[in-house]
């Protein structure tokens, strides 16, 4: 911790915020006096309002202890750069395309890591201009796949998926890309639609 830089960013972040001195220290119950000290770097927040402190400036409270505001570079929204958090708790799911903390239910999210493979896939179908993909899966309560996407390099699709479901899905035929399915337990196979989706959807003709 560094009571500078934490001071440079309460300061920075309170006057993007419009906020006078004062009404951040009546927001906090404590002196203005209080917060000028803080900005001015001659002492710290009580480790009681650091929480408070990053929910009205709408950041963490790691950042407010660190003094830093790190900006991600823009990417583009690279799918190659896609990736799913899980929550292991309610079962949300969020993508991103960029570095974020991510949280849910009070507990950090999981970062599904790819598992090579293509065990989850039972049986591929050509139905029109769409994969008609049978998983393997029992989608009971206790093993479903919570969700499927399939990536190319300009878009992806996120299809959910829930207990007691029918573990069949159509997804659009694309030439070249990524099918990955993940699994309630935190495990996420991936392979190859050109390659895994010809051999199998050949096999069922």
């Amino acid at each position: 911790m560094n009571n500078k830089e934490t001071g440079k960013l309460i300061k920075s972040l309170r006057i993007s915020k419009k906020l006078t001195q004062l009404q951040l220290a009546q927001m906090l119950c404590v002196s203005d006096k209080t917060v000028s000290k803080w900005e001015r770097g001659l002492g710290m927040p009580d480790v009681s309002l650091i929480s408070k402190i990053a929910d009205i400036f709408d950041t963490t409270a790691e950042r407010i202890l660190n003094g830093k505001l790190e900006k991600n570079k823009y990417n583009g929204a690279n799918p190659d750069r896609l990736q799913f958090f899980y929550c292991n708790n309610c079962g949300n799911l969020v993508t991103t395309t960029a570095k974020i903390e991510g949280s849910c239910c009070g507990s950090k999210m999981t970062i599904l890591q790819k598992i090579k493979s293509d065990d989850i896939i039972k049986d591929v179908e050509v139905v029109e201009d769409e994969y008609f993909v049978t998983l393997d899966s029992p989608m009971t309560k206790e093993n479903f796949v919570t969700f499927v996407s399939v990536k190319s390099f300009d878009k992806y699709l996120v299809i959910r998926l829930y207990p007691e479901q029918n573990p069949q899905i159509r997804v659009p035929i694309t030439i070249k890309g990524e099918f990955l399915a993940g699994e309630n337990n935190g495990k996420m196979y991936s392979c190859e639609l050109d390659k895994i989706f010809l051999k199998k959807s050949e096999k069922s003709t």
